[in-house]
């Protein structure tokens, strides 16, 4: 059986630097599992055991990466390099992590939306929900200040899924509206541990994204919407937002997406 684990992480203000390149080359030898180096910002792979194929890549600074560890012994080595990625750059999962710069302070590379989502916005759902009411629990999720009539909301969304199902492929779904019941622009995320039937030809679901307009939106609010649509037609996007199953990394994939407003389709 084959194992997969990923180490999610961001790009220090001088990328990926060829030093560090090298020595997760060396550390990648200790496992037989195979290791490459994911880049979800410019979508990306290259293997680790090629230091110049990761140096290829031409990491930037807030660049959202990922090891991708794949093997029997995936655990051993997901053990290994995590100590080693802590030690040099910013974990999406923080905890014990060493790095001199932290998430924080590369926020302002990251250039954030003004779309309101955090991490407690990625809510977890057993399987046994259908589509109705997983939606109508997304909606009871939301922070009350940012939405105004729930009960409409709900309405609203059941109105747009009976016109075209919104699941876009690869177990992702993106259930939208544009509404007077939505008092700031906002995004939800459900996870379940199992697909789900959406009524839709392109497959069942196991997440969720649902996306709140106002009416009046600012263009840039639309901008990045637009931008996480554009990146749910990638497969390399999707994979790794359909394997994550820790908030925080759902809520860093997720957000880059709503970055990717300038990305050509």
């Amino acid at each position: 059986m084959i194992i997969e684990r990923r180490i999610t992480f961001y790009c220090r203000d001088d990328g990926l630097p060829s030093y560090l390149a090298r020595e997760l080359r060396r550390l990648s030898n200790y496992v037989s599992s195979q290791v490459a180096l994911v880049n979800l910002t410019q979508l990306q792979v290259a293997d680790i055991a090629s230091p110049l194929a990761v140096i290829s890549l031409a990491c930037k600074p807030g660049d959202l990466c990922q090891l991708l560890i794949e093997g029997l012994d995936a655990e051993l080595g997901h053990l290994i390099l995590t100590d080693y990625v802590a030690e040099h750059f910013p974990l999406v999962i923080r905890g014990g992590n060493k790095s001199a710069k932290g998430v924080d302070e590369l926020q302002p590379c990251l250039s954030p939306s003004l779309i309101h989502f955090t991490p407690q916005q990625v809510q977890f759902f057993p399987t046994h929900q259908d589509k109705p009411e997983l939606i109508k629990e997304l909606v009871h999720a939301i922070p009350k200040e940012l939405i105004r009539d729930p009960l409409q909301l709900h309405e609203a969304l059941m109105q747009r899924e009976a016109l075209c199902a919104t699941a876009m492929g690869r177990g992702i779904a993106l259930p939208h509206t544009l509404s007077d019941s939505v008092a700031q622009p906002a995004l939800i995320a459900g996870v379940l541990p199992e697909s789900i039937d959406w009524h839709s030809s392109v497959g069942m679901v196991s997440r969720v994204i649902l996306m709140l307009l106002p009416r009046h939106a600012k263009p840039t609010v639309i901008e990045g919407f637009v931008g996480l649509t554009r990146s749910l037609l990638e497969p390399l996007y999707c994979q790794a937002l359909c394997q994550a199953t820790h908030p925080q990394v759902l809520h860093a994939i997720i957000s880059l997406g709503l970055r990717q407003a300038g990305r050509s389709p």
